[in-house]
């Protein structure tokens, strides 16, 4: 998969998860998504009133190649550029994706985690990033919240707010004029 399918993916995730987070919780909750800066630079995808800030994590494969996902999580550490990593961003929660449902963890929890284990540090030939893949029995416990998947969920249909930083009622009332 090419970065540019993977950016792709990703984005679709993060609006999966808004649809299911306004499920669970009520579109009240929801207020924007972040802009491409602070994706990039603070690290998160979604803000929330109940929650704080976001960030979403999609399943993932140990390696690309593989055709099964891990049940383990992973925590970056250090990203590609060799900045701090998401492990270290300014999100409140991370939303891991899991086959029937998100598991919300506190940000500062995942790092204590690490911070006071001595799981392998791994890096990519030719890349500068360094991540962590934590056992799901270790995270488990710290997981505040558990928000399902909705099976009927159509990301063609999905009249969710494209637009950062726009809230969602201000999207519908816009496409109604």
């Amino acid at each position: 998969m090419k970065y540019k399918e993977q950016y792709e993916s990703g984005k679709e995730k993060e609006l999966r998860f808004v649809y299911d987070y306004t499920e669970e919780f009520g579109l009240f909750n929801y207020k924007c998504m972040a802009t491409e800066q602070e994706d990039r630079f603070e690290h998160w995808d979604v803000l929330t009133y109940k929650h704080g800030k976001i960030d979403v994590k999609k399943k993932r494969k140990i390696k690309r190649h593989y055709s099964t996902h891990t049940n383990q999580y992973v925590f970056e550490l250090q990203n590609v550029l060799g900045k701090p990593g998401w492990g270290y961003g300014k999100a409140d929660f991370i939303a891991y994706e899991q086959e029937n449902v998100w598991e919300l963890v506190l940000l500062k929890d995942l790092q204590e985690i690490v911070e006071n284990s001595n799981f392998e540090k791994l890096t990519r030939i030719g890349r500068r990033d360094v991540y962590s893949w934590i056992p799901n029995n270790i995270v488990l416990p710290f997981v505040q919240h558990i928000i399902p998947k909705n099976i009927y969920y159509d990301c063609s249909r999905t009249a969710l707010p494209k637009l950062y930083h726009e809230p969602y009622q201000s999207y519908l009332w816009s496409n109604t004029q």
